[in-house]
């Protein structure tokens, strides 16, 4: 497979990724309480 393909993939992995977690209502706060570390 070719280094452009492989970028293309990765890319694309990591902007769905980046889109189901703005989309999810998932909230993160520092430090992670025990109650948001109990949800994953």
């Amino acid at each position: 497979m070719p280094l452009f393909w492989r970028i293309f993939l990765l890319n694309t992995l990591v902007l769905n990724a980046a889109t189901a977690l703005l989309l999810s209502p998932v909230t993160v706060s520092t430090p992670v309480p025990l109650t948001e570390a109990a949800r994953c």
